[in-house]
């Protein structure tokens, strides 16, 4: 992010590609987009075959990238995008959806934003759409010490010894301050893990609730206890709570900017 801010500074700087590894590709994608100022474009893109590999795919993957940046700036189109395999992804949909297979990246159920086509370039899917600018938030990550923030599954037998656990090693320079619950389906929470959940809540640790399930993820709903986090992974709203609890007092609420698309 330091290095972001820094390249994007500079006027000339038409867009920025960063490589990453796979794994935590979808935590860093809805870091920046929450925090870019979404005017020029920003590509991650990835390979899941090393260097040596007869079927190394980074190289591919890195040029399809750079004219994809090439391919938005020109357009006058900014934000946070993924390109790998050949499909170009918004920041917000793109997950690793596979372990091993070169072609380990969907988004979730949506559609991706362009495809790679024989000729060489990239041909949009659908309208490709960019994020409203925004003042950039870089100086969020000021701060040394970000707020913990954890996982918890929800599971059959799930009896809430973990929150409780979490809550008895919360130390006063480095307290637990974030929960994300990885549900059941469309939200749902073993009754045992609830009432732990609840009693995190107590002591002032906030909860939001992802879903174990691959698709579909956790919309709204009046009666439930804790926020949804639409779509995004568990490993996405986490990074999505940690920001939102490091944003200032008067701080926009990242959670609906990350599911408005």
């Amino acid at each position: 992010a330091v290095a972001l801010a820094r390249h994007l500074a500079e006027p000339d700087v038409g867009g920025v590609v960063v490589t990453h590894g796979t794994d935590t590709l979808e935590e860093t994608a809805c870091l920046l987009d929450v925090l870019h100022d979404q005017r020029r474009p920003v590509l991650l893109t990835a390979a899941m075959r090393p260097a040596t590999a007869a079927d190394a795919d980074g190289p591919v993957n890195l040029e399809q990238a750079l004219a994809a940046v090439a391919c938005l700036a020109a357009a006058g189109l900014g934000g946070v995008w993924v390109a790998v395999h050949g499909r170009l992804w918004r920041a917000r949909d793109v997950r690793k959806a596979h372990s091993h297979a070169i072609d380990a990246f969907d988004g979730g159920g949506a559609a991706p934003a362009a495809l790679w086509d024989e000729a060489g370039g990239w041909q949009a899917a659908e309208n490709w759409g960019a994020r409203a600018e925004q003042p950039p938030l870089w100086h969020w990550l000021a701060r040394q010490t970000p707020p913990r923030v954890a996982c918890v599954f929800s599971h059959a037998d799930a009896d809430g010894w973990l929150v409780h656990a979490a809550l008895a090693a919360s130390q006063p320079d480095a307290p637990l301050k974030g929960l994300v619950v990885a549900c059941t389906g469309h939200g749902t929470v073993h009754e045992a893990l609830e009432a732990a959940l609840k009693d995190a809540q107590a002591q002032g640790v906030t909860i939001w609730r992802s879903t174990r399930v691959a698709r579909g993820g956790v919309m709204p709903a009046d009666d439930a206890p804790w926020p949804a986090t639409g779509g995004l992974t568990v490993g996405q709203a986490r990074v999505a709570l940690t920001l939102q609890l490091l944003a200032p007092p008067q701080r926009p609420d990242v959670l609906a900017y990350l599911m408005a698309g």
